[in-house]
This record gives structure tokens, sequence and C-alpha cells, in this order.
């Protein structure tokens, strides 16, 4: 029987009608099943820890080590600021040092000096105090003139003066020491911070990784803080998977992760979920969604999955931002 003449049976069309809506239906229901049980998305990338470079002394680019797109090993040279001008402060710096250190050591001599002056002093003092005073018993026997009970009084009386000047002389030397050690502690604090400065001059790789975004040139002028290049690190690598909200009840942090690249299409990477966040992306952004004005529409809203790669072949080398596939085994 052909098969015109087999769907010429109208009972015969029914039946198979029918059975290919079952199909279709069946076919559905395992679609989200399969769904259900290994979420996927495309809207996935790439990404990795990036330092963003910059310069923590201004100046002069005076040599550069690298160029964009190289690859740089942790604690390799990148480039050189012309260091002339922090070696000058460094010099000044130390010159400070010495001259306060020769202050502070006039001082101390100063304090040694006058302490000797303010002993012998008090022992004068000491001596005319019992003068005046065995005058004054003189006097009252009548066995000393009035007039030499008064010169003894009033040289008593001088050197009583002379002693509070000397330990006023001895307090003001020793605040000069004070305050030239103070000077010193703080002028041997800019001698470090000139050798820091000095040290800044020279910027260092501080991870492994690859220089991206790079237009330096000898001669060009930087400034402290401003962002020069980025260092895209190589040693961790991570998907960012935006999953949609109704496909998160499943995926728990630790699963397995099968990762299709666009780049490398044919090759199959794994990875494991390490965490949810707790906010979707639109929340971050610069102006977020208002829903409160009566034109609220109902969108799905995505999650950001962060996905460790754990297994990343030397020969298929990853790039920031690159598009991916995901699929979570929520059995796993």
């Amino acid at each position: 029987m052909s098969v015109k003449k087999w769907f010429a049976s109208p009972k015969k069309r029914n039946i198979f009608l029918g059975a290919l809506v079952l199909i279709c239906i069946v076919a559905f229901y395992g679609y989200l099943r399969y769904s259900e049980m290994f979420p996927s998305t495309d809207d996935a990338y790439v990404d990795a820890n990036v330092v963003h470079v910059a310069a923590q002394v201004s100046g002069k680019i005076q040599s550069i080590d690298i160029q964009n797109n190289a690859y740089v090993h942790k604690g390799e040279k990148l480039f050189v600021i012309d260091p002339k001008p922090y070696q000058l402060d460094l010099l000044k710096a130390k010159a400070d040092v010495l001259a306060l250190d020769k202050t502070l050591a006039e001082n101390k001599d100063a304090i040694a000096s006058m302490q000797a002056v303010l002993a012998q002093d008090k022992a004068q003092l000491v001596f005319l105090k019992l003068k005046y005073e065995r005058y004054e018993t003189l006097n009252l026997k009548e066995m000393v003139s009035h007039e030499a009970r008064d010169e003894a009084f009033s040289a008593y009386k001088v050197q009583e003066a002379k002693v509070n000047a000397s330990q006023y002389n001895v307090k003001q030397s020793a605040l000069d020491y004070a305050v030239t050690k103070a000077k010193l502690k703080g002028a041997k604090i800019s001698v470090d911070s000139a050798k820091l400065n000095l040290s800044y001059t020279i910027i260092y790789a501080r991870a492994n990784g690859h220089i991206t975004d790079f237009s330096l040139r000898p001669g060009s002028m930087v400034n402290v803080g401003d962002s020069l290049f980025v260092l895209v690190a190589n040693k961790d690598w991570w998907v960012n998977a935006n999953f949609k909200e109704t496909s998160l009840a499943r995926i728990h942090d630790g699963q397995k992760v099968k990762v299709v690249l666009d780049m490398y299409p044919d090759v199959k990477f794994t990875g494991v979920v390490e965490s949810i966040s707790y906010a979707n992306g639109s929340e971050f952004s610069l102006l977020p969604p208002e829903n409160a004005t009566g034109n609220w529409v109902k969108v799905t809203q995505r999650f950001p999955v962060k996905i460790i790669l754990t297994n990343i072949p030397k020969s298929f080398p990853l790039r920031m931002g690159a598009s991916s596939t995901v699929t979570v085994d929520t059995f796993s």
C-alpha cells in the first residue's frame, strides 16, 4: 500500500497525527526535564584577576622594558621613571639627618656643660648661705657689723638668682635637645620616605600574566594613581555565567560544569561551581530598574554564577571576556 493511499484513510491519518503530537509532547517534556537536570546558558564569559598598574610617584618615563600583550613574570621590571628628582630628595634628607645629628651632639654637650655650671653654682650657694647664717649669728652677738652681715646676705641672694638662672638654662637646653631629637626622628623618616619613593621609580610586575592596553612611551609623564595599563594574571581563570532565576533551584556550590568556549568549540573544558551571587547584575548598574512607576513588566532575571575552571590545556590559552556556554551537572 502506498503512503498516499494510507493517508487517504481519515482514520489512519488521525492516528498518525495523534502519534506525532504525542511524540512532540514527550520530546518537549524530555527537553524540559533535561533542562531542569542540566541547566545551561550561553550568557557566560571568561574572567581572571586583573592588576591595574599605576605609578606611585610622578615623573617622566625614562625607559620601558615591555611591550603590549607581552607575557611577564612576577618581579620582572616593566618600566622606569626618571629617578633623579628622588635621588636628590634622598640626598637632601640624608644631609638634614647629618646636620641634626651634629646639632643634637652640640645640645648634649651644652646640657653637660650647664649641669656642671649648675652644680658649681649650687655649691657656691650652700657656702654663701652658711656664711650669711654665721654672720647673722655673729651680728646678734655684736661681733660682726651690720654692713658685713648685709653684704653676706646680698652675696647669698645674688648666688641664689644665679642658681635659678642656671637651672633655667639646663631646662632650656634639655628642651632644645628634645626638639632636635624629634626633628632628627622626622628627618630619618624623611630618609625612609625618600628611599621608598626612589624605589617606586622602578615598576615591577606583581604577578605572572599578560600586559594589556599598554601605550606608554619613553618621555611620557605619569601621575600618582593614574591607571597606566592592565596586567591579566594567568594563575586563576573562571567563568561568570548568568543563569535565569528559574534555573537556580538545583544549582549548588561544588557541582561539576561542562564549559565550551566559542573560540575553541571542539575543546571541552571542565569547571566547578564556586558561588552564586545574591544579587543580579542590574542591581549594581548605574541606573538600576525602578519598578514602582506603574510600567512594570515581569522579566526573568539572571544571576551570576562563578565557575572555576579546573583543566586548562596550555595549548589553548584563555582570554578575558571570551564567550562560552556552560552546562551544570546537578547530579554531581
